[in-house]
């Protein structure tokens, strides 16, 4: 079956993902948690906490449904499924522990960088490499600011990073 995609407007579809994945979290971010306090969420409760990873889970799936139901069998499509698993797992977690989202956020994206790395064309291998370069900057960034444990860190890099080459096992769709 050929994808509904060549249909679209590239335009309108980069609109959806970007009000699923931006705007909506962040309007989400500024409700829960007062405009003032959104530019150091690591001040919020843990409550705001688990009601923005809620809301921003919601925007995923609601992503991945309209997907599917359009039929667009895109090759971000599996990003989004593993990173809807990793929003799910991250609010669970987040009952017990304030767990990474940074580590969980560059976990998920290296764990698709490696999926990838087989079917690389040109210049990919340095689009992974710079997944790891930065990942660790930004994850030893959360460590000397204190914000997290070292726990809380290889926990979150490693359960996203599992759960979107998992992701991408099973949905990576022919990529």
């Amino acid at each position: 079956m050929r994808s509904k995609l060549a249909f679209v407007d590239s335009s309108h579809l980069y609109l959806v993902i970007g009000m699923a994945t931006i705007i909506l979290p962040i309007v989400s971010g500024m409700l829960l948690t007062g405009i003032r306090k959104l530019n150091g969420l690591q001040n919020v409760s843990t409550q705001q906490r688990k009601m923005l990873l809620l809301a921003t889970m919601v925007y995923q799936y609601m992503l991945i449904y309209l997907f599917k139901k359009a039929g667009m069998e895109l090759f971000i499509l599996p990003f989004y499924i593993g990173q809807a698993a990793i929003l799910t797992v991250a609010f669970i977690i987040n009952h017990y522990t304030k767990i990474s989202l940074h580590a969980m956020g560059w976990g998920g994206f290296t764990g698709m960088a490696l999926f990838l790395l087989p079917k690389a064309i040109g210049g990919f291998y340095w689009i992974f490499l710079s997944a790891i370069l930065i990942s660790g900057l930004v994850l030893s960034a959360r460590l000397f600011l204190g914000v997290h444990s070292r726990t809380q860190i290889y926990l979150g890099y490693s359960i996203a990073f599992i759960l979107m080459a998992i992701t991408f096992t099973f949905y990576g769709y022919g990529i």
